[in-house]
């Protein structure tokens, strides 16, 4: 079975680093091997231009962000079930940093939103869940405001937060980890190991 992981949440909660943080350690782990991917590379030139200019954007324009992200998912896994050493896949974790802010955002990262069946899609046979990296608005705030070469503007975070939709917690079908992201990186990824039953070291 192959784990694809989502570390999500607003703009400067840490997912890249937390993302990378987290496959390197389970790199390291015997009979284990993660990859890290970052959402940011799958926008497109034009969805960069809008927030680093302090638009916010639409579901339209977040759509095919989406449907890009998943679709390499797709390729990916597809790739890893076919190889010839197939079996050697079995304990391969995907990481992939993106703020999947909706349930309609996650439907799609599942696939859920093109394979409502629980036996078809990605889910069907993959183990896929969603780790969420809260912080105060300051905190988030500060963080982008401290970065260097980077697109995202720091008055996005108030409308991130205001698109921001955690599910209740009887929503089976919408899981999400939540992991508090003001803790040092060590703690912050050690906790969403834990809870991802990551067998650490």
């Amino acid at each position: 079975m192959i784990h694809v992981v989502y570390i999500m949440g607003c703009s400067g909660c840490g997912k890249s680093t937390v993302g990378d943080h987290l496959a390197k350690l389970i790199s390291g782990i015997p009979d284990r091997r993660a990859v890290f991917l970052d959402g940011d590379d799958y926008h497109s030139e034009e969805s960069r231009r809008r927030m680093a200019s302090g638009i916010p954007l639409t579901d339209a324009d977040r759509l095919p962000w989406l449907h890009a992200i998943r679709d390499d998912m797709h390729h990916r896994v597809e790739a890893w079930e076919t190889a010839p050493d197939a079996d050697a896949y079995a304990g391969q974790y995907v990481i992939v940093a993106c703020s999947a802010l909706k349930p309609s955002y996650r439907a799609i990262l599942r696939d859920e939103a093109e394979h409502p069946r629980p036996e078809e899609g990605i889910n069907a046979k993959h183990r896929v869940d969603f780790v969420y990296l809260d912080a105060p608005q300051a905190v988030l705030e500060a963080r982008v405001g401290a970065r260097t070469g980077h697109y995202m503007h720091r008055n996005m975070v108030a409308s991130q937060i205001q698109t921001l939709e955690l599910p209740a917690p009887d929503q089976t079908n919408d899981c999400v980890i939540t992991v508090d992201a003001t803790k040092p990186i060590e703690e912050v990824v050690r906790s969403a190991a834990t809870q991802l039953d990551v067998p650490t070291p």
